[in-house]
């Protein structure tokens, strides 16, 4: 049998009925743990409220073979550095083929932007294996990014960016290297070297014979 691709990490409130959602949407069968993040603001009826609700659905995860888990986070100022350890962890729990899926679509905003953070601020090699994901209220609009991919492109420098934003100008028509060297004024060496860089950042690709700008970067450009 092989391995169960995901771990979930979900930032959560008192409403946490969207994590099955998210099992639902990724399939039962791909998800090995949810690991549910709150944050403790010190109201122990709260705290309870929440413990409570995690209850419930966590009969039902473990009648779907899912580990469930509940992690509070303290508030102040080390929520950062504890939402990174999260993460950290998650990451080494998924093994080498596995993906954390941060799930941004509950809690408070102090908790989803200290997650955010936190992510973006993994180690290159911990951030590759990590995917943000977020739905809209209705369920209806979905983001979703891979971290080590966010992280690339915000270091990307100035050609970089140039040649990708050549390529989508360019969309799915054929094009000759040499029109993306003459419109930027680069040697070729050169353009070639951040082609090549571009795509070992994971951020281009090579699809039936063209490069292509992978689907979230795209959607920044």
């Amino acid at each position: 049998m092989e391995p169960k691709k995901y771990i979930v990490v979900a930032t959560i409130g008192f409403t946490i009925d969207f994590v099955m959602r998210r099992v639902s949407d990724l399939g039962r069968e791909n998800v090995s743990r949810i690991i549910a993040v709150s944050l403790d603001i010190g109201d122990e009826s709260a705290r309870k409220r929440v413990e409570g609700t995690f209850n419930v659905i966590s009969r039902f995860l473990l009648g779907m073979n899912i580990q469930p888990g509940l992690q509070f986070i303290q508030s102040g100022k080390s929520v950062i550095s504890s939402c990174r350890k999260i993460l950290e962890n998650a990451v080494s729990l998924s093994g080498n083929e596995g993906i954390v899926d941060l799930f941004l679509t509950g809690g408070s905003r102090v908790l989803v932007t200290s997650m955010l953070i936190s992510a973006l601020t993994l180690e290159r090699n911990l951030a590759k294996k990590v995917q943000i994901t977020s739905y809209g209220e209705s369920f209806d609009t979905k983001f979703i990014m891979n971290v080590g991919q966010i992280s690339a492109f915000i270091s990307l420098g100035e050609t970089h960016r140039q040649i990708l934003e050549e390529i989508k100008k360019i969309g799915k028509e054929d094009f000759s290297p040499s029109d993306i060297i003459q419109e930027l004024g680069i040697p070729k060496s050169t353009f070639y070297k951040k082609l090549d860089e571009l795509r070992e950042s994971g951020l281009i690709s090579r699809t039936n014979g063209r490069w292509v700008i992978v689907e979230g970067i795209l959607d920044i450009l």
